[in-house]
């Protein structure tokens, strides 16, 4: 939800937070959220179990204004290049990987630290407008140790201590080689 608000006006839903990660993010499955109709069907489903929603019209407006922004931003994302991909491209990139990892895995070590990196990465992102070519070009300027450098990239960013950021290094690259730099090759290869 907060790749997808303003800081000054946050979507907050009470007890979200109580529902499994699973179960959110299974919600949030591109196949689940396609149509408008599918949409609603969601937001209805969340309703069920989120009281603070089901009294509040316009939280459930809002939430049905992200979903769509959010199908919006994957399907666009998928077409572009990495180095085309804005501040919210890169951020839901990460945020897909994790989601995936989730459903793989379930709540694991790596996916707890990805996470913790993931909330700081997405108000980097959001913060410095930091998008996928200047991520290219901070990962290509250093062939070993990227990984470390965009972490500490991060924490200066937000003036933060390294600490949290670092647990994800090495999940944090797997998700740079598979998904970040692989597409690039594969769009440089159409």
């Amino acid at each position: 939800i907060m790749l997808f608000t303003d800081e000054s006006k946050p979507l907050t839903i009470d007890e979200l937070d109580k529902l499994s990660v699973q179960e959110q993010l299974s919600r949030l499955q591109m196949n689940n959220i396609m149509s408008q109709q599918q949409r609603q069907s969601v937001s209805q489903a969340l309703c069920d179990n989120l009281p603070d929603l089901k009294s509040s019209p316009h939280k459930r407006i809002r939430l049905k204004s992200i979903l769509f922004q959010y199908i919006q931003t994957m399907l666009e994302m998928q077409q572009l290049a990495v180095e085309q991909w804005s501040h919210m491209h890169l951020a839901l990139s990460l945020f897909s990987f994790l989601m995936q990892l989730y459903v793989n895995e379930g709540e694991t070590k790596n996916t707890k630290k990805l996470k913790i990196f993931l909330y700081y990465f997405i108000i980097f992102c959001k913060k410095q407008n930091f998008n996928g070519q200047q991520f290219l070009q901070l990962h290509g300027s250093k062939k070993s140790g990227s990984n470390q450098l965009i972490c500490k990239t991060v924490a200066t960013g937000l003036n933060i201590k390294m600490g949290p950021l670092t647990g994800a290094k090495k999940v944090f690259g797997t998700w740079i080689e598979d998904n970040v730099l692989n597409k690039k090759t594969q769009s440089t290869d159409q």
